[in-house]
């Protein structure tokens, strides 16, 4: 027989199945209170979804809209509606336009074209632009196309800082170098950058298409010779079978040689009120064969950008510059005969020389044999022994003779030879104004604050926006399309 239970085990035992009842008890209220929050949750998470779609349906119209009653009524924040009231008033403002971003209307229209297709092409980035971001939580739309190229225009030729470009716009800094980076990477293929005129340069299929790219730029006012028809086979610093008119193909009347003479005079510092002395009679003709080649004059040169001083001892050294006596980033660039900037090389250390760059990164010149001429290549000083890294013998460098240490009977340099480096630096400026139109942008002016890195695609950048200003008329004449 088994053992009777006693009143305090019984006792004991209604007391444990009481307890396990409140818990139990306990724990279906817990899950009924945890389920009532997670629906409240729910509830609010699906308010506060069905605001911010309706708020970016209101935002959407207000991005599309130029009609500032249309954006009132889309409910903007009145600091947004004031900011953009402004941009699109100076949009419309052709000298205001022009002084903060370089482009008159015209320009500006035609880009913002260009990047509306760009967009249209890469729907991956439109909605940034146009609406709101599916994939990505957070980014949507806060800027419509134009203001983000109005931004981009301004940061370049101004210099203004992100943080004064967000306070501009009433966004914040880090949506400004969001828009900052995607438009600038869609700019880079639109505009005739060097990085584009140069692929387009390798990739001619024949003379006729690479003359034509040459050929971009102001026209010059003098007759050119053909470049495509092997008539300009001599040496370019050969004197001229025709002493009077100085080239075999073209017959310069009295008024362009009278011109051609003026130039001349100024360029070597001469009396414009007496005739040209005998000596310098065969360099003129020389000076005239140029002229007539104008298209084909190719100069190099490097350009220093300053940089802030770093606060590495090592970094500091680097790029340091003994020539300009303070820190910089170094590139060369290359420009053809009416002021196209074709190539950009690798951008270096301020140490570097500029001949050294051009060993380290040689432009291509093969596909200039297609013309059938021989090309001057025109450079400073600097690239004194270029002549045997230069390969083929259609490219003719001309390059200054140095001073020699004068001892004795073979000191300094014969009169003949400072006549010919002046008119090589006379020639050879050009590429100067070329370097002066990149650094109109003050984003490349310096003193510059990004890495390397950032400074090649920003100086690629400015050039493609000198290029483009250079080549508007023929990009309107449908010459060339912007990249």
């Amino acid at each position: 027989m088994g053992h009777a239970p006693t009143y305090g085990e019984l006792k004991a035992e209604m007391r444990r199945e009481r307890a396990e009842a409140r818990r139990q008890k306990d724990a279906a209220r817990r899950e009924r209170a945890q389920r009532r929050k997670r629906e409240a949750r729910i509830k609010t998470l699906e308010r506060r979804v069905s605001a911010l779609e309706e708020q970016a349906k209101r935002e959407d119209a207000l991005w599309q809209s130029n009609s500032a009653e249309n954006r009132r009524e889309a409910g903007a924040n009145p600091t947004l509606l004031h900011s953009m009231e402004l941009c699109d008033a100076q949009m419309q403002d052709e000298a205001v336009l022009l002084r903060a971003t370089k482009c008159t209307i015209e320009k500006f229209r035609y880009v913002l074209d260009r990047f509306e297709e760009w967009l249209d092409a890469h729907p991956g980035e439109a909605p940034l632009f146009r609406g709101r971001q599916t994939d990505r939580r957070g980014n949507r739309c806060k800027l419509p196309p134009r203001h983000a190229l109005l931004m981009v225009l301004m940061h370049f030729k101004g210099e203004l800082t992100q943080d004064s470009l967000a306070f501009m716009f009433a966004v914040d800094q880090t949506t400004v170098s969001r828009y900052l980076k995607m438009t600038k990477g869609a700019l880079g293929e639109l505009l005739p950058t060097p990085q584009n005129v140069y692929a387009a340069i390798l990739n001619a299929k024949d003379a006729t298409e690479l003359a034509q790219i040459i050929r971009l730029g102001p026209e010059p006012d003098i007759p050119q010779e053909g470049i495509m028809n092997g008539s300009s086979d001599a040496p370019p610093d050969a004197p001229p079978d025709d002493s009077r008119n100085g080239n075999r193909g073209i017959v310069l009347d009295d008024s362009q040689n009278d011109l051609l003479e003026k130039r001349f005079k100024r360029l070597m510092g001469l009396s414009p009120a007496f005739g040209l002395p005998e000596d310098k009679l065969d360099l003129f003709g020389t000076y005239k064969k140029m002229m007539t080649i104008f298209d084909l004059l190719f100069k190099i040169d490097g350009t220093h950008v300053q940089t802030l001083r770093p606060v590495d001892s090592g970094e500091r050294r680097s790029r340091y510059s003994g020539k300009k006596k303070f820190c910089s980033f170094n590139s060369n660039v290359s420009v053809t005969g009416r002021g196209l900037i074709w190539h950009i090389g690798k951008s270096a250390e301020g140490s570097a020389g500029d001949i050294t760059l051009l060993r380290e990164d040689m432009p291509d010149f093969s596909p200039f044999k297609k013309l059938g001429v021989k090309i001057p290549l025109f450079m400073d000083k600097g690239y004194a022994g270029a002549q045997k890294d230069i390969k083929g013998d259609h490219m003719v460098p001309m390059i200054p003779k140095k001073n020699k240490p004068k001892s004795g009977k073979l000191g300094g340099l014969t009169q003949k030879e400072r006549d010919r480096n002046r008119m090589i630096s006379g020639i050879r400026v050009s590429v100067e104004h070329a370097i002066g139109r990149i650094k109109q942008h003050g984003r490349v002016a310096g003193p510059y604050a990004g890495t390397i890195e950032d400074f090649g695609q920003d100086l690629n950048l400015a050039a493609g926006l000198a290029n483009f200003h250079l080549i508007w008329e023929d990009i309107k004449r449908g010459q060339l399309k912007p990249g």
